[in-house]
């Protein structure tokens, strides 16, 4: 499905390692675009080779400039169109929907190569997850929770620091219903990360 810009935003970037991808200061994004629920999502460029395109964005945060947090249902496009390319979607960026705690549904297409960790952390009342991967792709046992204990760098030692008691409380996956492909429900009941939702649905 291809998604067509509807809002534009620049932002001055700071780069970071995302998974073995350039990526850039999470708080930002470069451009949002509003897909077939009306929901405005918000992107980021990371693949860009001006001799031969490789054209990829992630999903980002929307809330730098304290936007609306994402909320209700969001369907995540394969490819968004932007300035005349059209752009791969190939991953979810870290914290992109942290704290959206009226994020009730998620919709990631087969293009999503990464989730990073903490992807979701904070969305208590997400209810569903529709995934369109035929096989479970890997991710962390963080992407929709926050650990008890965070490692963390200071210098050159690290040093371990506990979950802030304050913060929204993450997404219960036992309320949560995950839908996948036909076929595939005894894939993910196995896979680290999938099984420990409540439900696993074939749609």
């Amino acid at each position: 499905m291809l998604a067509v810009i509807t809002a534009v935003h620049f932002t001055a970037c700071s780069h970071t390692l995302w998974r073995g991808r350039t990526d850039y200061s999470y708080h930002l994004y470069h451009f949002a675009e509003k897909g077939e629920d009306s929901a405005m999502v918000y992107y980021k460029i990371i693949g860009k080779d001006e001799g031969h395109p490789t054209l990829t964005a992630v999903v980002s945060r929307n809330q730098a400039m304290g936007e609306t947090p994402y909320e209700g249902v969001i369907s995540i496009p394969s490819e968004v169109k932007y300035s005349g390319r059209t752009y791969k979607v190939v991953g979810i960026q870290s914290e992109a929907f942290a704290n959206c705690i009226n994020l009730t549904g998620i919709s990631l297409p087969s293009s999503i190569e990464s989730i990073s960790d903490y992807a979701f952390i904070g969305c208590s009342n997400l209810r569903h997850v529709k995934v369109a991967w035929k096989q479970p792709p890997e991710i962390s046992a963080n992407v929709f929770k926050t650990a008890d204990v965070i490692t963390v760098m200071v210098g050159t030692e690290q040093l371990e620091v506990g979950r802030d008691i304050s913060a929204p409380v993450d997404c219960d996956l036992r309320k949560c219903t995950l839908h996948v492909p036909q076929g595939t429900a005894h894939l993910y009941r196995q896979a680290e990360g999938w099984k420990d939702f409540g439900q696993i649905v074939e749609e």
